[in-house]
């Protein structure tokens, strides 16, 4: 597997983690360029990695529309800020895609490629070295949402939400230590779910994989249950490694959507749970 880690000289949380990248792993200087700024190789190969490189882009992240057709790489890692007016320090991990409108970055009604396995490690590897360094940051996975769109996996790992919690170097030592964590371990495949329902930092997302052996694929928050048509909700299950076994759902998180999700998946026949039947199996 040869993974892009990909950075925005405009994002200061990013640059942030890329200085960590560099004092803390043995990353090689190329001279290969991309947008004019040198790239950076993980020297040696990993068990798990054929090539593991670092990318510094000129404009921001989620307009970097079709990266994979400029990059040669299997899997993109964005390295970036979470903005919030909740003001918690918080470490995160996304896919990206659009529900709905693509109001920051991305195609509307398109959703990018939710590898299950290596979203579930990176979270639970993120849970774990933030709990080791006793940072003080809570570690959640959100919904999926905005851009850039690629035609390859994608996973956003972020650190929020203010310019102080952007440049603070322990934050940026926790995302870079499980990037490295996860990348170069061989990571089994999982049985994945869709999520749908609950909030756009997703507990019940959250609570599936830390208690049982299901990865998370796309999430669709209440909010966005609206923009969720039987096209999308096939779009999510085509777009997911391995495909869904089913869709988990919040039920109470579903809100006022709940006939809606309902008749979405008789049409389909997509086979469902709710959150609170799956974790009653599982504890």
């Amino acid at each position: 597997m040869r993974f892009a880690i990909i950075i925005s000289k405009l994002d200061p949380a990013a640059m942030n983690d890329k200085a960590r990248f560099l004092e803390s792993f043995p990353f090689k200087e190329l001279a290969e360029e991309f947008d004019s700024n040198r790239v950076y190789e993980l020297d040696g190969k990993e068990d798990n990695a054929d090539s593991v490189k670092i990318y510094t882009i000129n404009d921001r992240h989620v307009f970097r529309e079709n990266l994979d057709k400029e990059i040669d790489a299997d899997f993109f890692v964005f390295a970036t800020t979470h903005k919030s007016t909740a003001g918690v320090k918080c470490l995160s991990v996304h896919v990206t895609g659009n529900w709905g409108k693509a109001e920051l970055g991305g195609k509307e009604k398109q959703l990018c490629i939710a590898h299950a396995a290596y979203f579930r490690e990176m979270f639970l590897e993120l849970v774990k070295q933030a709990k080791e360094a006793g940072i003080g940051y809570e570690v959640s996975v959100e919904q999926t949402h905005h851009g850039p769109f690629l035609e390859k996996p994608v996973l956003f790992v972020e650190i929020g939400c203010s310019e102080s919690e952007w440049k603070d170097e322990e934050a940026a030592k926790v995302i870079t230590k499980t990037l490295m964590n996860v990348l170069k371990r061989k990571i089994e495949e999982k049985k994945s779910v869709i999520v749908l329902g609950g909030g756009h930092y997703n507990q019940a997302a959250n609570k599936i994989m830390i208690n049982t052996e299901y990865a998370v694929s796309h999430i669709c928050a209440k909010f966005l249950l609206g923009c969720l048509d039987e096209g999308m909700l096939k779009q999510a299950m085509q777009k997911s490694i391995p495909e869904p076994e089913m869709v988990v759902l919040d039920w109470k998180g579903l809100g006022q959507h709940k006939q809606h999700v309902k008749e979405l998946l008789e049409k389909t026949g997509i086979k469902s749970e709710r959150y609170k039947n799956l974790k009653a199996q599982h504890s």
